[in-house]
């Protein structure tokens, strides 16, 4: 299939000849010729190098891991936000959240409306799910002053939502508990 040649738009002379000439001290920062002349370049890929972080061995990743697991729980149970580790890259964010979900520090209570019952979630899977789910509403319970009182009101705040999973989970922080209540929906 032949293109017919519109040689009154060649693009090639028309945008070098509308431009004003520049003086070399208007080139831009990263200009290397002159304004008039251009010149053709291909693309370049380079590939992603690793951090330094996922340089090291993974026993000497683990214990940095722990070393910043402190820091970390005391921002989630201030802000709600995740450490900022999971978001670095998925290498990082496999081996942290292991590591993250797991501690005993952050307890997870689901609500079942069916039964009317709480029951702890135990598993680290099950905590990241949650918190990860793109659907995760956390809804501070910072008011509430036990455990108790927090569930009475978890109970009634989801009140006829069949489409709602809820729970509440608890920090334990340097100063005390924190309590956040959980809302996915379904």
């Amino acid at each position: 299939m032949k293109y017919k040649q519109n040689k009154s738009h060649d693009l090639s002379t028309s945008h070098t000849r509308a431009r004003k000439q520049r003086s070399p001290k208007e080139l831009p920062h990263n200009a290397t010729t002159p304004a008039g002349e251009m010149t053709a370049t291909t693309p370049t890929y380079d590939p992603p190098t690793p951090s330094d972080l996922l340089r090291l061995p993974a026993e000497l990743r683990n214990k940095i891991y722990d070393f910043t697991l402190p820091d970390s729980i005391e921002v989630f149970a201030e802000t709600g936000h995740l450490p900022s580790l999971l978001r670095t890259s998925r290498q990082i964010h496999r081996e942290y959240s292991s590591i993250f979900y797991s501690t005993d520090r952050i307890k997870f209570d689901a609500y079942y409306h069916e039964t009317d019952s709480w029951c702890e979630i135990a598993g680290w899977e099950a905590k990241q799910a949650i918190l990860e789910c793109k659907n995760t509403v956390l809804v501070s319970l910072l008011e509430f002053w036990s455990l108790a009182s927090a569930r009475r009101y978890c109970q009634r705040s989801g009140l006829n939502r069949e489409s709602l999973q809820r729970g509440i989970v608890t920090v334990a922080t340097s100063t005390g508990f924190r309590r956040w209540q959980w809302n996915v929906h379904v």
